[in-house]
């Protein structure tokens, strides 16, 4: 069901595009602040219009930067892409006035494909050069969770929460607060309970004269902690923060068809053994990291006599990361990057690893169940060089077979490999040297 929220009709698509000197439409008064926040877990990624203008893509956690438009009301769309359709998903329009010098947020909550839509409205702050001070206020957007209390307290060690600026449902924003330049932690606890602490986060700095709209997430399957915080700056865009608790992860794949069989250590005296007897092919699961900068050491398996392989990595705070080790003997590398594994409630999402040295370049198919690859099919993923990851292809739901090919080739080096794939799976694929040239292994990332 699509939903319309429809209020005055008025100037919408003549004002997009523009007066003329000969227009009859009124001049604008002013001018005011707009921007989207998809606060809808599951979510895909959602385009944000104003009219049949494109503002901005938008996924989970995600909100645009700050836009300023003249005092007329507009159409102001939000479309979905969705995999097997030609056309955009047009799935809410809001006719909407926008007010001089106020700052407009469109929260969207609920169901991706039939979203709700609450406007937070405050004015814009006209600052002076002599102002010391920065303004935020604070939501609750964390789905699923009863009301919660807010504290914003300086950021002393040990921490003290003090400070409680709200008690807040779901849905619910404060009203603005000026505060002192300086450092400052969040916390966020169960409501009447500052023992009950849900999260707590890293240390924020604010620069003064600025507006700032702090804001509470679920954490999703690419996060270390069950929440997050996003801090929305007028005019600029967000900034995410985990919990300061929440540590890092680290995934070893082996992924050198010439590399032997190996123990992986985190210090110098190799001492402390993260890994052990991995093989070629082989993915350890998540590794739990400082997030300091670590170096790794691969030695032969049951032997600190020589260092195979070093390499230094720092993980980025309250994120999983993958680190794959590639290439000829004597001339190893580490390539690392953050996985999507986030779930998309209204289709299944792919991506493809290319590790395989001999095939520089690489098509997948992905064809129905049983079916061979046929002269007019089109890739899923295309040109998928060594050594690199894909982006994240939607997909629908359904069983297939895929299959490796050489660029723009329809001679199969791998598959086919059933896939069997429901809305809101995240299949991640490997395809891998063997001793065979011309013969590539494609095998699914198992879960970790």
């Amino acid at each position: 069901m699509k939903r319309t929220f429809v209020l005055i009709a008025c100037l919408c698509t003549l004002v997009v595009a523009g007066c003329t000197s000969e227009s009859k439409l009124p001049n604008p008064t002013g001018k005011g602040s707009i921007r989207a926040f998809n606060a809808i877990p599951g979510s895909p990624e959602i385009r944000f219009l104003i009219e049949e203008r494109t503002l901005d893509v938008i996924g989970y956690q995600d909100a645009t930067s700050s836009l300023r438009y003249d005092d007329f009301e507009y159409n102001f769309n939000f479309e979905l892409f969705l995999p097997g359709e030609i056309e955009p998903d047009r799935v809410l329009t809001l006719s909407h006035k926008v007010e001089t010098r106020r700052d407009d947020i469109f929260l969207l909550t609920g169901d991706p494909a039939n979203p709700t839509l609450t406007v937070w409205s405050t004015p814009e702050r006209e600052w002076s050069d002599s102002d010391t001070v920065f303004e935020a206020r604070f939501a609750h957007t964390i789905n699923a969770q009863d009301a919660v209390d807010i504290y914003f307290d300086e950021a002393v060690v040990p921490a003290v929460v003090n400070n409680k600026v709200a008690t807040l449902s779901y849905g619910e924003i404060t009203d603005l607060s000026d505060y002192q330049e300086g450092t400052y932690i969040v916390t966020i606890t169960e409501a009447g309970d500052v023992n009950a602490v849900l999260f707590q986060s890293t240390e924020l700095v604010f620069a003064v004269r600025s507006s700032v709209l702090i804001a509470g997430l679920a954490g999703d399957e690419n996060d270390t902690s069950s929440i997050v915080l996003s801090a929305m700056t007028t005019p600029g865009g967000d900034r995410k923060f985990t919990d300061a608790t929440a540590s890092p992860t680290v995934r070893f794949f082996h992924a050198s068809y010439a590399l032997q069989t190996s123990d992986i250590y985190d210090d110098e005296m190799l001492t402390s053994r993260r890994v052990e007897n991995h093989a070629y092919g082989e993915i350890t699961g998540d590794l739990e990291v400082s997030g300091d900068l670590e170096s790794y050491y691969y030695t032969p398996t049951g032997s600190t006599a020589a260092i195979l392989h070093q390499f230094d990595y720092q993980a980025a705070p309250g994120r999983h990361a993958n680190l794959l080790i590639l290439g000829p003997a004597d001339d190893y590398a580490v390539f690392s990057y953050l996985p999507d594994r986030a779930s998309v409630s209204l289709y299944a999402k792919l991506n493809l690893f290319n590790a395989a040295l001999d095939s520089n370049i690489i098509d997948l198919y992905l064809t129905a169940s049983g079916v061979a690859i046929a002269d007019d099919d089109l890739p899923t993923i295309q040109f998928a060089l060594y050594p690199g990851v894909s982006l994240v292809k939607p997909v629908e739901a359904g069983s297939y077979d895929a299959y490796v090919t050489p660029v723009g080739e329809k001679t199969v080096l791998a598959g086919p490999l059933p896939i069997d794939l429901v809305n809101g799976d995240i299949v991640n694929l490997l395809a891998l040297d063997t001793d065979t040239p011309d013969v590539v292994e494609l095998k699914i990332v198992p879960a970790p």
